[in-house]
């Protein structure tokens, strides 16, 4: 058992130390290709054992220590694999360079070794402890709560080129203890095995391989130019963050071409290789305004120009870019977000006094933006929101991620947030064909909308430059001053207005045309009373983003994928939705990899005896469900937490902890139908509740302390999880009543259906919303009910 613990924690805590290598060197959407990979080398272990079940059986001991140590080895080594040349892969090339996609398997390969063989292991100790298989499976599942769990400590110790080598560790020590054999030569050559293993550890943990980072990443760019070095670099769970500086390091977004001085020189913080801001150094430690700065040669300006702000609010303050803009006007109180505390910490002690957030007008607080919104009373004049997207494009590669501080709900918070003429003020780079400013805009007309606006024109107003727009959402009606303002500070800056209130024609492109000058055409249909029928017949999904479905960098329309060769070719490759479309792809791959690896080798097999149909049915749909179910958790306490990365760890670990203790209760109940229907009617109505009640419940406690949060936390997932893993150990039992044969085949068709449903579970979610795949778990253990009461248990 002791065995069977560490090698549940080397897996998930491998997957976990995957996920942040290729946040470092990739990008996060590779997390979808990792659980899938894991899942789909635990289905075909299941079926190496039903083809191989009487020989393995008969050598259980040298087969099972076998596999640990092989586990433990490619997983020490997997790193170095990957990143050989002929096999390197680069996500950017897959659409360009066909020559990638061999690539892409042979990395598919060589992280689906040591989840195979970690696979192997353990379900060979389920498959011949089924008398027993409660606490087997207790174990099982404790033991993978625990990895998750220690696994986020572990981030702010090891670098992501050293944890998945540490991870190898574990079940290098489970072949350890495992119990022996009484043969001499088979102890010598196993010890000998367990040596060699450890050594190899301790060479490549001396001597690691470095990050191969992709060249399309930021800091890769970055460290181009001259001079350019890392003069810091800390893990940390939020990921690796590293401080570039070079001499010719510039930063000036958008900035007008009337701007005639020298930009100054910055330094410029990076997580997980990724663009994370600029350091603008050199704010002493005294009251007023503090220099010129130069976002005000850009479109950021306009809400300052508008009306001069007493308090300021700062969402995903970062690196303090825009805590430094404010300051240059001197305003009595800045309030700063940031949900990182190691970047605003990491400036702080790099710059001193010069850093941002030693200037005693700026109060940080390290809190995730939603959560204060939710939870705070106070007003600003002026909440800033950072610059979203990246100039040139981002290929989609955020489309997958979860962006709650520009959901609809999120802009509703900031409106009520907002003093009797405060504003927001939002900013994005111009993309073609356009669809961040205009999904942008419909959001803040939408947020007008519930306010119960009916002169839209009167409230919001937005100037653009060469290549960034600039939106200012005002709670009263523009004056006929502050039109002015807008009016003088475009023409000084070679700007142009795109919104205002009563604005000409000429006025709109008067200083930078545009290639598409549909773009204003599009703005006016969204500002007009057709709106909602523009939104539908867009070729792009530009509908606001809501809290069911964050996904606001999500623009792909499925009906709409055929037209993509019409509107993209290579050299707009920057702004295809790669994100999305390597989702797609991944559905499709692990689909034809479950099938070539577990149903091909199954049907290959002649099946004697009962119950194959139910089988079939009730261990594929807990493994769909429980991982629909699992996967939904996680998206929801990433809303609560404010990180994906502690949402995971923490989903994670819970649903396996509790679904282990579901699973040692399991031992003290009869493996009968009405038993496992009674089980699978529970999961089914938690699941409908959780769909209703979840979120509300989670917003009525998202503003305690993080300790708390966690004890919240577990209450909330506890009971499901408990129910969810029983079924499993007493579908296990009742097979063995039945058909001895089918518990191995149990184990690879629950594996197959486990490796479709993560993805699976996050295009649902993107489509339709996470209530929509709640409600599909509740259907999915409605299936397995039925299958269980058409089935006799005789």
């Amino acid at each position: 058992m002791v065995s069977l613990g560490l090698i549940s924690a080397s897996v998930i805590g491998f997957q976990l130390a995957l996920m942040g290598y290729f946040s470092n060197t990739q990008w996060s959407l590779f997390a979808f290709m990792v659980i899938s990979v894991a899942l789909l080398g635990f289905g075909a272990s299941g079926t190496c054992i039903t083809l191989f079940r009487s020989w393995m059986v008969g050598h259980v001991q040298p087969v099972i220590s076998g596999a640990m140590l092989l586990s433990a080895f490619f997983m020490i080594i997997c790193i170095r694999l990957i990143q050989w040349d002929p096999i390197r892969l680069d996500a950017m090339l897959l659409f360009t360079h066909f020559g990638q996609w061999p690539g892409l398997a042979a990395t598919y390969l060589v992280l689906f070794i040591p989840f195979f063989f970690s696979g192997l292991a353990i379900g060979l100790m389920l498959m011949t402890n089924v008398e027993k298989i409660g606490v087997f499976y207790f174990v099982n599942l404790l033991g993978s709560g625990a990895g998750g769990m220690g696994t986020l400590f572990l981030f702010q110790v090891f670098s992501p080129s050293h944890l998945p080598m540490v991870m190898g560790l574990l079940p290098l020590a489970g072949a350890f203890v495992y119990p022996g054999t009484p043969f001499k030569f088979r102890v010598c050559l196993r010890y000998g095995a367990i040596l060699g293993v450890l050594g190899t550890a301790c060479f490549f943990f001396m001597n690691p391989p470095a990050l191969d980072v992709s060249e399309y990443k930021s800091i890769s760019r970055t460290l181009q130019l001259p001079d350019a070095q890392v003069i810091h670099e800390q893990p940390t769970p939020f990921g690796l963050v590293q401080v570039v500086s070079s001499p010719v390091l510039r930063y000036a977004p958008g900035v007008s071409l009337q701007y005639r001085q020298t930009v100054p020189r910055v330094d410029a913080v990076f997580v997980n290789g990724e663009w994370a801001g600029p350091v603008f150094a050199g704010h002493r430690n005294s009251p007023g305004p503090v220099r010129h700065h130069i976002y005000e040669y850009t479109p950021m300006a306009l809400a300052f120009r508008i009306q001069p702000p007493r308090t300021v609010l700062c969402a995903s303050a970062g690196t303090g870019s825009q805590v430094s803009h404010a300051l240059s006007h001197g305003p009595a109180r800045i309030t700063a977000l940031e949900d990182n505390p190691v970047i605003p910490g990491l400036i702080t002690a790099l710059y001193g006094s010069d850093s941002v957030y030693s200037h005693p007008a700026v109060d940080l607080i390290p809190v995730d933006d939603y959560t204060y919104l939710l939870t705070s009373g106070s007003t600003y004049d002026l909440i800033v929101l950072p610059v979203m997207d990246s100039f040139g494009g981002s290929s989609g590669l955020y489309a997958l991620n979860e962006q709650y501080l520009i959901t609809r709900q999120a802009f509703e918070r900031m409106w009520d947030r907002l003093s009797d003429n405060g504003m927001i003020s939002v900013t994005t780079w111009m993309d073609y064909p356009v669809r961040n400013p205009l999904r942008l805009l419909a959001t803040l007309l939408s947020v007008l909308e519930t306010a119960g606006i009916e002169s839209v024109t009167d409230h919001i107003v937005s100037v653009r430059s060469w290549n960034m727009i600039s939106f200012v959402l005002k709670k009263s009606p523009v004056t006929s001053r502050e039109t002015g303002e807008v009016r003088e500070f475009s023409r000084k800056m070679n700007f142009d207005p795109v919104l205002l209130p009563e604005i000409r024609p000429e006025e709109r492109m008067r200083f930078n045309q545009l290639q598409d000058p549909e773009f204003l055409s599009f703005v006016d249909q969204l500002m007009s009373d057709n709106r909602q029928a523009f939104i539908r017949n867009y070729e792009f999904n530009i509908a606001p983003a809501v809290e069911d479905r964050p996904y606001f960098s999500q623009f792909l329309k499925l009906r709409h994928l055929r037209q993509l060769g019409t509107v993209f070719n290579t050299a707009s490759l920057p702004f295809l939705e790669l994100g999305y479309l390597l989702l797609l792809m991944t559905l499709i791959q692990v689909s034809v990899f479950a099938m070539v690896l577990i149903v091909l080798p199954l049907t290959a097999r002649k099946w004697s005896g009962s119950h194959r149909g139910w089988t079939l049915v009730y261990f594929s749909a807990l493994g769909l469900g429980f991982m629909f179910i699992e996967m939904v958790l996680i998206q929801r306490f990433i809303l609560y937490f404010g990180n994906p990365l502690y949402a995971a760890a923490a989903v994670i670990s819970a649903v396996l902890i509790f679904s282990g203790a579901g699973s040692l209760i399991s031992s003290a109940l009869a493996a009968s139908r009405r038993t496992i229907m009674a089980c699978l009617a529970g999961v089914a109505a938690g699941a409908l509740l959780y769909a209703g009640l979840l979120t509300p419940l989670l917003k009525q406690t998202i503003d305690l302390i993080f300790p708390l949060k966690m004890v919240s936390a577990l209450v909330f997932i506890a009971p499901l999880s408990i129910l969810m893993g029983i079924p499993f150990p007493l579908g296990l039992r009742l097979a063995r009543q039945t058909n001895p044969e089918n518990i191995s085949w149990a184990w690879s068709v629950n594996g197959c259906s486990s490796v479709i449903s993560v993805v699976l579970a996050t295009i649902l979610a993107i489509e339709f919303g996470f209530v929509a795949v709640m409600l599909a778990a509740a259907g999915i253990y409605g299936t397995a009910w039925a299958a269980t009461w058409l089935t006799s248990s005789e």
